[in-house]
């Protein structure tokens, strides 16, 4: 069988590797699953965005994520799906602050304090951004809760009249 196919012995016939499993070498009695944070396709593609970063049948590479998607080692023959709004997508899940969505991410962290990942554009595969002059940070845009030393903002919201922000603090103050 060519790679992406196996045969098991007996049976005298190449199947496709299923959703979720690969097989880069000819000849073998087995696929083996996909890692977190991969997907299995039939060509080493550039991905540059959700679409390119689903499971193919026949797959013969592992290939990552898509910068801003993800997905876990839990999640089987799923494909890569985006990242929350208000985190990134990290390859490795480590302590820190990140600002900035990896491809093959297995894990997501919140953004952190004093940035952002707008719900509006959460289909974008952007990265956190700075939280701009006269707004700050918050989970929903519907109350005003800064989200202080949490990070994990979803919005950048206006302040209110008396109030004023400055780039890198994240939080309105009184003027």
């Amino acid at each position: 069988c060519v790679a992406g196919k196996y045969s098991v012995i007996g049976e005298g016939q190449c199947q496709d590797c299923a959703l979720g499993t690969f097989q880069a070498t000819a000849g073998q009695t087995s696929c083996g699953n996909v890692a977190a944070g991969k997907v299995g396709r039939t060509a080493n593609v550039a991905r540059t965005n959700l679409a390119d970063s689903i499971h193919e049948t026949a797959a013969i590479i592992e290939v990552g994520c898509a910068k801003g998607t993800w997905r876990t080692a839990s999640s089987g023959n799923s494909n890569c799906v985006l990242v929350p709004a208000g985190s990134v997508g990290r390859e490795v899940d480590t302590e820190g602050t990140f600002a900035a969505n990896e491809v093959a991410a297995a894990f997501t962290r919140l953004c952190p304090v004093n940035f952002y990942r707008d719900a509006a554009r959460s289909t974008a595969l952007g990265d956190c951004e700075d939280v701009p002059n006269g707004q700050q940070g918050q989970l929903s845009s519907g109350d005003a809760v800064w989200t202080g030393a949490t990070g994990g903002a979803a919005f950048a919201v206006d302040c209110v009249a008396g109030k004023y922000s400055v780039i890198g603090e994240g939080q309105c103050q009184d003027c």
